[in-house]
Parts: structure tokens; C-alpha cells; sequence
């Protein structure tokens, strides 16, 4: 799948399982895969070509969560007190 963004503001309007690129993105409240209804700073990592983990940071308060990709997503775990 490709890369979907809002051309007015610069946010991913994609699935957060879909997005396979490594980078830096802000997801909408309204994105499949988001730990939570909430906006998020979301960067990809990834090594050779693969993608290995995303980490979440909640845009409205001190949150941050992570999770990996073997062959699919583990469930976002939360990382922060």
C-alpha cells in the first residue's frame, strides 16, 4: 500500500499496520492501529529494507509506546510511567 497524506496539514491518513516505510509521521486520532483515539508522533524503524518496530508518542500528554514486526505487529506495549 502507499503512503496516504493529508495535503493540508502533512499527516498520515493511513493504517499504522499498513505503514511499512521508515520515517517520521503524525498519525490522526482516527488511524486504524493507533494505541489509543489520539494523535501521535510515530516513527518507523527499520533495517536493509524491513521494517523492525514503530514507536508512538501520544501528542496530548506524556505517553509513548512500542511495538515490533517479525511477520506481523505485536500490540503496542507502553513504555513510559
Amino acid at each position: 500500500t502507499g503512503t496516504m497524506f493529508n495535503a493540508n496539514n502533512g499527516e498520515y491518513d493511513g493504517d499504522l499496520d499498513s505503514l511499512k516505510k521508515t520515517g517520521f509521521y503524525r498519525s490522526k486520532s482516527t488511524n486504524n492501529g493507533n494505541p489509543s483515539v489520539a494523535f501521535y508522533s510515530v516513527v518507523v524503524y527499520g533495517n536493509q529494507g524491513n521494517v523492525t518496530a514503530q514507536i508512538a508518542t501520544l501528542l496530548s500528554g506524556p505517553a509513548t509506546y512500542v511495538r515490533s514486526f517479525n511477520t506481523t505487529w505485536t500490540s503496542w506495549v507502553r513504555i513510559d510511567d
